[in-house]
């Protein structure tokens, strides 16, 4: 369950980057889901990291779970993708914008 909480979350900040994206791109205020956006994702974040070790920490048990361990290091993964993605588009979004 933890890992459906997370990339629950992880899904739903996708969601309002894309919007975040678009509006930046039209040109309108960006506050309405850039701020939930952040939010979201450093949530999901520090909640991924607390997974990661919690996975980690069983290794050493007798019933390890290293494939929860697996895939939230992949999830997280992901999610550091989609941060840069969306500064690199915000930046060519910018420069766009500049230039008109």
């Amino acid at each position: 369950w933890p890992l459906f909480g997370a990339t629950n979350q992880l899904l739903a900040a996708l969601a309002l980057l894309v919007v975040t994206v678009y509006l930046a791109r039209k040109g309108k205020p960006l506050g309405y889901t850039l701020i939930p956006f952040l939010l979201m994702l450093v949530m999901t974040g520090w909640a991924m990291l607390c997974n990661i070790r919690m996975f980690y920490n069983t290794l050493d048990s007798a019933s390890p779970q290293i494939y929860p361990l697996v895939i939230s290091i992949i999830i997280m993964a992901l999610e550091v993708w989609m941060v840069i993605e969306a500064a690199l588009a915000m930046v060519k979004t910018r420069k766009v914008s500049q230039a008109s």
